[in-house]
């Protein structure tokens, strides 16, 4: 059997004649579905047309103030006072505005402990957002992909997921 596949290697028809160069040969299993498979690598790849690809949502955060100056901080670290209030802004949380979502609970660990502490991010309609931030400790403190994606249940992550480049507040 010859099966024609389309630019992304999805399989798109199939034949027991030779058609052109974009048909190959190989083994999907008799009774299949020959739309739910994929030619990967040399071999065809389950790959279910109905089946969704959880979106990524890639989060921004463009600002953090008021920040402490004078220090050797690194792209995305923050030196900072402990029990002072912070604001970080950023964009990208589109996606949650779409399932009506005005705030979001933002986790942060102390790295020395693992302890976690909720800031409360508001959620502008064009997907902006700031986070209202106050370390109650001192330590280091981050935020990252996996923070975020840990809080999300097993039907929210089959639907989306969270990016984010990770950021360290050294509280002081």
């Amino acid at each position: 059997m010859r099966y024609l596949l389309n630019n992304e290697g999805r399989v798109i028809g199939s034949t027991k004649d030779n058609l052109h160069s974009t048909a190959v040969s190989g083994y999907i299993p008799e009774n299949a579905n020959i739309y739910d498979y994929i030619y990967e690598e040399g071999g065809f790849v389950y790959s279910p047309l109905n089946e969704q690809t959880p979106d990524i949502i890639n989060i921004e955060i463009s600002g953090v103030s008021p920040t402490l100056t004078g220090f050797d901080n690194k792209p995305n670290e923050y030196t900072v006072n402990e029990l002072t209030e912070i604001t970080a802004t950023g964009s990208g949380l589109n996606a949650l505005v779409a399932m009506g979502l005005t705030k979001f609970r933002v986790p942060f660990v102390r790295t020395d402990t693992q302890r976690k502490a909720y800031m409360v991010a508001t959620i502008e309609q064009d997907g902006t957002f700031s986070i209202s931030i106050t370390f109650k400790t001192g330590g280091k403190w981050i935020v990252n992909t996996e923070l975020l994606n840990s809080e999300l249940t097993p039907e929210e992550l089959a639907q989306f997921s969270f990016s984010i480049d990770e950021h360290v507040f050294k509280v002081i």
